[in-house]
Order: structure tokens, then sequence, then C-alpha cells
């Protein structure tokens, strides 16, 4: 005899008891209980019909997910070309590597500012704009914000810097590496990102030209400070300059010339 609830459609330590109490005393299965069997293996059934559908939804979901990826890509195509032709038209580009340009800062306060006076407490910088705050797609490159427009500044040519500061006075020259949106123009850019790289300095009758990250982050802090700890003394800015500009030739190598 095979017994009853041949699925197990109870828990089994009441199975096995109930199943000793009909061996011992010959015990008759209770009312309706065979047809709850019933029920639960019908239920069974249609639970598996629902495994099958569920695995046959989730393979069309996947091939709609592929489908999906397909047709964005298409987009990002479609909108790369669209966006490569406007920026081309606009002298405006996104560059994988960084753009080399160079720049010219004063010393205020302790401290350096570049174009418009805006303070740069250390030698990274992103860019915002003054008449449209919180606007994207930093620098502007169609006139909202103005003749010079938005973003950080940056000559193409370090000769061009004598046009910035002057090379007669207290000063700060560098080579920054431009990241971001970055708008070229004949002379220079503009970009959304800038990090320093190399700096030169004068101060009174010290000169300092360093790549150490850390003393460009000291000179960027307190560039007074920093020219007495590492700079060297000449007889006059004008001999710092030219020691200066003699440096800049040739640290940083190639990217110098």
């Amino acid at each position: 005899m095979a017994g009853p609830f041949p699925n197990d459609p109870v828990p089994g330590a009441l199975l096995r008891r109930f199943r000793i109490l009909q061996q011992r005393y010959g015990a008759a299965l209770p009312p309706g209980l065979a047809g709850l069997e019933t029920a639960i293996a019908t239920r069974r059934h249609q639970a598996d019909r629902l495994d099958r559908r569920i695995g046959d939804l989730v393979a069309d979901k996947g091939r709609l997910a592929a489908e999906i990826e397909g047709l964005e890509r298409g987009i990002e195509a479609t909108l790369a070309a669209e966006v490569q032709r406007i920026e081309a038209h606009h002298a405006e580009g996104w560059s994988p590597t960084p753009v080399i340009g160079y720049r010219w800062w004063w010393i205020l306060d302790r401290g350096l500012v570049g174009a418009r006076r805006h303070r740069w407490p250390l030698p990274v910088m992103t860019a915002s704009c003054d008449r449209l705050a919180g606007a994207e797609e930093i620098p502007h490159s169609d006139g909202r914000c103005g003749r010079l427009g938005c973003g950080i500044y940056a000559v193409k040519d370090r000769r061009r810097l004598n046009e910035e500061g002057g090379w007669s006075t207290d000063g700060v020259v560098g080579l920054v590496e431009l990241a971001g949106k970055v708008v070229e123009h004949d002379h220079g850019y503009r970009a959304a990102h800038a990090e320093v790289k190399v700096v030169g300095a004068v101060i009174g009758n010290r000169s300092l030209v360093t790549a150490d990250p850390g003393r460009i982050v000291a000179l960027f802090d307190d560039p007074e400070r920093a020219l007495l700890r590492w700079g060297d003394r000449a007889g006059s800015s004008i001999e710092g300059w030219l020691r200066v500009g003699a440096a800049l030739q040739t640290i940083g190598g190639e990217q110098w010339t």
C-alpha cells in the first residue's frame, strides 16, 4: 500500500504520525482530504505552466533589451555626428587628451588671481558663468555671456603671456592642462576645467620654476612663503623673469616648444 498523500502535501512530521496511527489502528482517511490533495496537485500543475510562461517572458525581455541597446547605440551615433558638426561649426571640442595652454596669475592678498580677479586657491579650477549662474555646457560659445565669454582662459604660445602679465612685475606663469569643453580661438582657448602642471614665479628678487605638485599647491596657497622657501635669489625681478623664461624653455620637454 502506497499510503495517503503520495505528494506529501502536509508537513512531514505530521504525515509520519498519521501513518503510524494508520498502521497501528487502521485509521481511515479524514473526509475531504483526498479532494484537498487533488486541489494541491492541480495548482502545482498550474504553477509549472506559469514557470514555463515566465521563462518565455524572460527570454522575450532579454531580446527586447538587446534591441533597445542597439537602438540606443544608433541614437548615440546619430547624436555624436550632429554634436561633432555643431562643435566644428562653433570652433569648440571635447578632447580625449588634455589641451595644453599657458596662463598668467597676479599676486594679490597673499594669493593668486586670474582673469577678472578670480582667486585660485588650488592649482585646479572649474569654470562658471558670472552672467548665467547654474548654466550648463560652460564655456558658452553662442555669445550669451558677452563678448569675451566665460571659461578658463589660456594662450597657445607662452610668448603671448607677455601681453597678459608683462614679465616685469611680481606674478606667476604656468602650463595648464585644459579639459572638458574647450573653445578654440585664434591665439588661445576657453575651457571648462584646468589643472596647473608647471609654474614659474617671480616675487621681488626671488624666482622659482617647478613641476613638483606639492610645491605648486604650496605656491597657490601662499606664493610669498613658497618663494621664500624654494625660490632662488636674483638681482632684480627682470633677472628673475629671465631665469624663469630660460627654465621654461627646457622644463617639461617638447610641450614647452
